[in-house]
């Protein structure tokens, strides 16, 4: 149950002289934490006030099952709006509206950790959730939001800022996005050219070597463009009881981008330089998926598969692998994982990309996406190419995660240059392979000298006929970083 407590305040002016358009185009929405009856972090407040004096016809959650969890919706007199199935009805509101969202509730009850769950006394949940949206929400259309924090600590993933108020436009709600909320210590990391912000979440336990960590594979994934590809990335640290370190991560950019990783208590005597043992290669599995433009689940293959590609290269071309037979015996062993998994899911590597989440396939997709990966990364290579010109060339076409597109759509934008010489290569390989349940890689590894004895034991045959592309694959990037990117200060 929520503490009584909304913002109130005088009704922004209308415009004077233009006639009123037929929508609000900005709203100003001033959010503030409020706690519940145990004094810890129970929803948030919300007051929308329309900068050109016209409210929109309905303020609505982009996830209905948000609804259950409004606890009042009135104008500034205290009045009631009126409620629908879509959300509250304020067309002909003159002034303001307040809306409180029971947020604890809300992840208490939904039972649906994509959504919202709970952190000891803190909360995590996507922002759809909880700040409603205008409705109409034309595309030049934004909210700016001012939070008030009331004693509380917050993490939301929005970095554009204007005039002190975070700016938040439609396109923040076509990704998946996490908020956290609560009484929690955060670290600022400056790494590969980015500002990383880890809020500890709950006892904020989690492994010694965390901040080095991150920021080693922050810096990792920094080499492939030249910089971290984003200027600011929040990171949000979930406790478990786990005995391994890094358990598994998630990220998301609906707005601003956050990646969210479950940590636990490790053995004492662990190496933290073991990459498998201590799941560190998660670090930069979940950083690397900002080499990409957002993806369409449904061709998961090409994101989750680059990520995964790059999660040990990018480990071995910085040092945190020791050698090349190191990172080829990490590759081989996934290899296999995946080519086992295919055996058991009987599933084309189109249909397990396509039916990942429903199937469980994650492994034969992640997997098989590494594989297509290596085949398009051998044929870039003999054309003076590489995978890396690649996803280079994706984020100078599309630098914005406004949305998410299909693979065809991302590889066909790609018409010129070293770029296209790799996207028709992954193009090919993933034609040549959909159909089936895996991609024959065999052939390609022995031409590049990996050769694999029956106990998997890895050695590097240098007088094989691709050792020299086998050597480049995997030699360190020498281009310098570049500097901090301007970053918007908070509010």
């Amino acid at each position: 149950m929520l503490a009584a407590g909304c913002a109130t305040g005088s009704a922004p002016e209308r415009a004077a002289l233009a006639p009123p358009p037929t929508s609000a185009r900005v709203l100003d929405v001033d959010v503030t934490l409020l706690p519940n009856h145990l004094d810890a972090f129970g929803g948030v407040s919300l007051r929308y006030c329309p900068v050109d004096g016209v409210m929109p016809r309905r303020l609505r959650p982009e996830n209905r099952r948000a609804l259950p969890f409004l606890v009042a919706a009135t104008d500034e007199e205290g009045r009631a709006l009126p409620i629908d199935d879509d959300g509250v009805r304020t067309r002909e509101l003159a002034g303001c509206a307040l809306l409180t969202v029971d947020v604890a509730r809300l992840a208490d009850t939904l039972d649906d950790k994509d959504l919202a769950q709970r952190v000891g006394d803190d909360v995590i949940a996507t922002p759809d959730l909880w700040l409603w949206r205008p409705e109409p929400f034309a595309a030049d259309a934004r909210v700016r939001v001012r939070l008030e924090r009331a004693g509380f600590d917050v993490a939301v993933p929005w970095v554009d800022v204007e005039g002190g108020r975070f700016v938040v436009g439609p396109q923040a709600f076509a990704l998946k996005s996490d908020a956290a909320f609560g009484r929690f210590a955060t670290e600022e990391l400056d790494a590969g050219g980015a500002r990383l912000a880890l809020a500890r979440l709950d006892d904020g336990r989690a492994p010694a070597a965390l901040s080095r960590w991150l920021a080693q594979s922050a810096h990792a994934v920094a080499t492939v463009h030249g910089a971290f590809p984003e200027p600011r990335l929040n990171v949000l640290v979930v406790p478990t009881h786990v005995a391994r370190p890094i358990v598994v991560g998630f990220y998301s950019r609906g707005g601003g981008p956050t990646a969210l990783f479950y940590v636990g208590d490790a053995a004492a005597d662990l190496d933290d330089d073991d990459l498998e043992a201590t799941g560190r290669w998660a670090l930069t599995h979940e950083l690397a998926h900002a080499l990409l433009p957002p993806v369409k689940s449904e061709d998961a293959w090409l994101n989750e598969g680059i990520a995964t590609w790059y999660q040990d290269l990018l480990a071995r071309r910085t040092g945190m692998l020791p050698d090349d037979v190191a990172y080829w015996t990490e590759l081989v062993r996934g290899l296999r994982t995946g080519r086992d998994r295919s055996d058991d899911d009987r599933l084309t590597v189109a249909d397990a990309s396509r039916r990942m989440h429903a199937t469980g396939a994650y492994q034969h997709t992640y997997w098989a996406g590494v594989a297509l990966a290596l085949l398009a990364e051998v044929e870039a290579q003999r054309q003076g190419a590489s995978v890396d010109d690649l996803v280079r060339a994706l984020r100078r076409r599309f630098p914005v995660d406004d949305q998410a597109r299909d693979a065809r759509t991302l590889l066909h934008a790609i018409a010129e240059g070293r770029g296209a010489v790799a996207a028709r290569a992954l193009e090919r390989a993933f034609d040549r392979n959909k159909d089936r349940p895996w991609p024959d890689v065999d052939l390609v590894l022995a031409e590049l000298g990996v050769v694999v004895d029956g106990a998997g034991t890895v050695t590097l045959d240098e007088r094989a006929p691709l050792a020299g592309i086998r050597r480049a694959i995997t030699r360190p990037t020498v281009a310098g970083l570049a500097p901090l990117a301007a970053r918007a200060s908070e509010p």
